[in-house]
């Protein structure tokens, strides 16, 4: 009986040892990167597990998959294919990017939306970084709402009265007739005109 009681002790002796040993270990935390490597096939990702801080809340964070980024689903595979082909030889030719981003309602209400997709465009980098050269096209047909951000780089040459022209009289105009793909193509072969 002694020796299976001198056991006993030196066994929970042993755990609180170890018990000890774990508690004084930091916690690893793992880092997960903002950009994704390549597109993903399904064209979408909402990232529920991270927040973004915005202007007085915290939003859901949503990543770029390309140059088109269509969270609200109102564009086919093919459409975005046209789309990211527009956007990728305008790139190459001049060094500017256009990116797309649709926002379902659900991610953001009609107050936050235009600070919303330039917290994005800052985010994401659409542009170079040393030359403020992108323009980030915001669609969200759920809230009926466009902006057009642009770095302080394109300005000179687009500046926002030449942005409210072309969306009022280029984009709107398709929406009404739910033509949401011309709005969108028509609208940054404009930009890219104006760019050139």
């Amino acid at each position: 009986m002694a020796k299976s009681l001198k056991k006993i002790l030196l066994l929970m002796f042993f755990c609180l040892l170890m018990a000890s040993a774990f508690s004084q270990q930091s916690p690893v935390f793992y880092e997960r990167k903002d950009r994704l490597a390549k597109p993903d096939s399904s064209r979408f990702k909402y990232d529920y597990g991270t927040t973004t801080p915005k202007p007085d809340k915290n939003q859901t964070r949503l990543l770029p998959v390309g140059f088109t980024n269509d969270f609200e689903h109102i564009l086919t595979a093919e459409q975005i294919a046209r789309i990211d082909s527009l956007a990728v030889n305008f790139e190459k030719e001049t060094g500017i990017e256009i990116a797309v981003v649709t926002i379902d309602s659900s991610v953001i209400n009609k107050a936050g939306f235009e600070p919303f997709i330039i917290h994005l465009a800052n985010e994401w980098g659409v542009g170079k970084k040393e030359l403020h050269n992108g323009v980030l096209i915001g669609v969200s047909i759920g809230l009926r709402k466009i902006r057009i951000s642009t770095g302080y780089g394109i300005v000179p040459k687009l500046p926002d009265n030449e942005v409210k022209k072309m969306i009022d009289e280029i984009m709107i105009p398709e929406f009404r007739q739910q033509n949401y793909y011309d709005g969108i193509e028509k609208g940054m072969r404009a930009i890219i005109t104006k760019l050139r």
